[in-house]
């Protein structure tokens, strides 16, 4: 349910991002930017579960889940001002 939500989310949340002419190249761009991410983060949070053990890995997550939800509100803050 989470990544259904989640997803739907993303995906109008891009589309009200960008003119509908450019919706194509910025799906395209948010997958591409998404797999990539997911690759990474994998990787990261991985080796400091290894090396530092999950409380270490589990407070990057959270730190950069904090980090993402500011700039998604800052932006729609700036759009709400802008309007």
């Amino acid at each position: 349910m989470y990544v259904a939500i989640e997803e739907t989310l993303e995906d109008s949340f891009c589309a009200e991002l960008v003119g509908e002419e450019h919706h194509g190249i910025a799906f395209g761009t948010l997958a591409t930017v998404n797999g990539v991410g997911d690759f990474l983060s994998s990787i990261i949070v991985g080796a400091l579960w290894t090396a530092f053990g999950t409380s270490v890995a589990f407070s990057y997550s959270a730190g950069l889940f904090a980090t993402g939800a500011v700039l998604v509100l800052r932006r729609r803050a700036s759009k709400t001002v802008q309007k």
